[in-house]
């Protein structure tokens, strides 16, 4: 039982933050495209 229930408290803290590192990384992967397309639209 208590094994189950640590199992169950690592999945309630993992999966809010493995979502919002997952936001992170789409904005900063969007940031940096944009920023090459700007960077490539200069030349």
């Amino acid at each position: 039982m208590l094994k189950r229930n640590l199992i169950a408290a690592g999945y309630a803290v993992l999966l809010p933050l493995s979502s919002t590192i997952i936001v992170v990384l789409v904005a900063a992967g969007v940031e940096g495209t944009v920023s090459g397309i700007r960077r490539l639209a200069r030349r």
